[in-house]
């Protein structure tokens, strides 16, 4: 069990730097974003990622998933290359008739979701971005299938940085403004599917498995329901918010997201990137079980002191590389949605009960339910708390997501979860943001000081509560160095 935890750690840390590589270049376009762009152009610029990553996650039918699931079953190397070829082929198909179906409409797609056809350029490069973004997406998962997560991190990494160079160009240069990020995006999205080609013509043999495709799609099926639905959870805000207010307050709520979500990039998405191939190859073993266990409890110690750091410092981040001081508001609703990233990541370890069972549609279920929660209270919160209504309505919503995966999915693979200690370092954090409170009034040098001296009380309660012992972390330090990654 100890080298499944050593290579899920070290994976993590492998994903991570390759993702925080992501998230600074993401950062060091802010100054950028937040000069030449306003409030209301970043709130469009929200909307037009909303309807980018929905049509990504709905046309992918989350066969890079299944793609892993089946493999990891299957040793037969021959098998495993037809599984990935008849992904790719059927991916190839959606993808073209995404672009037969949509891109003649950029106009219409525009005026209603804009009430304006000025957009219908930005339409067209972002359904062509999205089609490139669907296929890098599964030749990607190749390289996480087979557990190359420094190549993965090259890849990636080099992908962000042609986006930053052209975003910079376009924006500057050719004052294209939310044009000009589109753009990029989709030229950095097109050269890196020929650069991943070769990986591609390496993995597979042109043999379409027909009836381990169906058996895929019966498996995606309630996966496209389920990430839909978390695709409406959270993002769904932001047409409240517009309803009810307008793109400059969306602008905001995009940039407190965006902050908050650096917990999603460097720790939840890395740890699932790790985990989820190691996961599913344990799920018969002996060990699985206890393993599960300390996965939970080490990742929930990971994103509570992640997101109480985020949360406690995003005023100070804001104050130094925001150029439009109207930016800088957006800190306010950080800490509520650093607190959804936490539910989310202890939620994906729960869901490897319906997993085990392939029965998926219970993910469906129990995230739809929670969209339904999370929509009606934005349309009871927001008129009357703003922003603050729609981050508490997310908040909420992803607690009462969590408690139900954790009550249900034990139902079909019972672990024995220390739930007692999670619940514990999940409110010692929520306390210890706000005692960060009282530093409000400091000067900018005296919050940081206060609040640098809170973290570190912190992490060292988590110690004297025992809920994760100095020997624990000393020895996933020394199994991170020490194990090499292929």
């Amino acid at each position: 069990m100890k080298d499944k935890l050593r290579n899920t750690a070290k994976h993590t840390v492998v994903y991570s730097i390759g993702n925080l590589s992501a998230k600074l270049i993401g950062l060091l376009l802010l100054p950028l974003y937040t000069s030449k762009l306003t409030t209301a152009d970043y709130g469009i610029l929200g909307i037009l990622e909303i309807i980018g990553q929905f049509l990504i996650v709905v046309l992918g039918l989350n066969l890079y998933s299944a793609m892993i699931r089946w493999c990891s079953e299957d040793a037969n190397c021959g098998k495993q290359k037809n599984i990935i070829f008849s992904v790719f082929a059927s991916l190839t198909g959606i993808v073209i008739l995404l672009n037969v179906i949509t891109i003649p409409f950029s106009r219409q797609l525009s005026g209603f979701f804009f009430n304006n056809i000025d957009y219908e350029l930005h339409f067209l490069f972002l359904i062509v971005s999205v089609s490139f973004e669907i296929m890098n997406t599964a030749a990607l998962n190749i390289l996480r299938m087979q557990e190359r997560s420094k190549l993965y991190i090259v890849y990636t990494t080099g992908k962000f940085s042609a986006m930053l160079l052209l975003n910079f160009y376009f924006i500057v240069f050719m004052k294209m403004g939310v044009l000009g990020i589109i753009a990029g995006s989709m030229i950095a999205n097109i050269a890196l599917f020929f650069f991943l080609l070769p990986i591609i013509f390496k993995n597979i043999k042109p043999v379409f498995e027909y009836k381990i495709i169906k058996e895929m799609l019966r498996y995606c099926l309630p996966l496209i329901f389920t990430s839909i639905s978390v695709m409406l959870l959270s993002f769904g805000d932001r047409f409240f918010i517009k309803h009810f207010l307008d793109y400059s307050q969306v602008g905001l709520y995009t940039l407190s997201y965006k902050i908050a979500s650096v917990i999603n990039v460097l720790i939840v998405q890395s740890f699932m990137l790790g985990f989820m191939p190691i996961a599913f190859k344990m799920l018969d073993q002996p060990e699985a079980k206890e393993f599960y266990n300390k996965v939970l409890k080490y990742l929930t110690v990971v994103l509570i002191v992640f997101a109480l750091f985020i949360s406690v410092f995003a005023r100070e981040a804001l104050e130094l590389i925001a150029r439009n001081r109207d930016f800088i508001f957006a800190f306010k609703y950080v800490p509520l949605l650093a607190l959804t990233f936490v539910f989310k990541g202890i939620q994906y370890v729960f869901s490897l009960g319906f997993h085990y069972v392939k029965k998926t549609k219970f993910n469906a279920y129990i995230v739809m339910f929670g969209v339904l929660i999370n929509f009606g209270l934005n349309y009871l919160l927001i008129p009357k708390a703003g922003i603050w209504g729609a981050g508490a309505a997310t908040a909420v919503s992803s607690l009462i997501i969590v408690v139900l995966f954790y009550h249900f999915s034990r139902k079909m693979y019972y672990v024995k979860y220390d739930i007692g200690k999670v619940i514990l370092t999940v409110s010692l954090g929520i306390i210890f943001y706000l005692l960060s409170l009282f530093a409000a009034d400091l000067g900018f040098v005296g919050r940081i000081a206060v609040k640098s001296v809170g973290i570190i009380l912190f992490i060292f309660t988590l110690m004297i509560t025992k809920v994760f012992k100095r020997s624990e972390f000393a020895e996933l330090l020394r199994s991170v160095s020490n194990k090499k990654t292929d």
